[in-house]
């Protein structure tokens, strides 16, 4: 059984993204990864009213609902489960998800623009 806030967060998306048009939801996206988490966006919140991350995990959870009906290999596993978490944190700040991965997501560079250490880098790869 869905909660009520579940079920709100879910209305409210689909009615923001409704509210876009064809502008916003009907462009071709950049990428096959891009399309895949558009994909799964709209699977989890048009499809299975975007339930609570309690039921995400385990066998007829989200993420395998979600892959079953994309057709997706079982290794598909932790990019359905992080997709999910990019999108709540979108509807949670209240903005729209496009499919893009954040600024802040990611492996953390280690090495600085235009540090010594970035310089020297490239001295020995040139």
């Amino acid at each position: 059984k869905k909660s009520s806030s579940t079920r709100s967060i879910a209305t409210t998306t689909r009615k923001r993204h409704k509210r876009l048009g064809s502008t916003e939801t009907e462009q071709i996206p950049s990428s096959k990864r891009k399309c895949l988490r558009q994909a799964i966006f709209y699977h989890f919140v048009h499809v299975l009213d975007a339930p609570s991350k309690e039921h995400w995990k385990g066998h007829g959870g989200t993420i395998s609902l979600i892959r079953v009906a994309l057709h997706l290999d079982f290794d598909h596993h932790r990019k359905i489960c992080f997709t999910l978490q990019q999108i709540m944190m979108c509807i949670r700040a209240g903005d729209i998800f496009d499919g893009t991965i954040k600024d802040n997501a990611g492996r953390k560079n280690m090495i600085k623009s235009g540090s010594a250490e970035e310089s020297q880098l490239l001295f020995i790869i040139t």
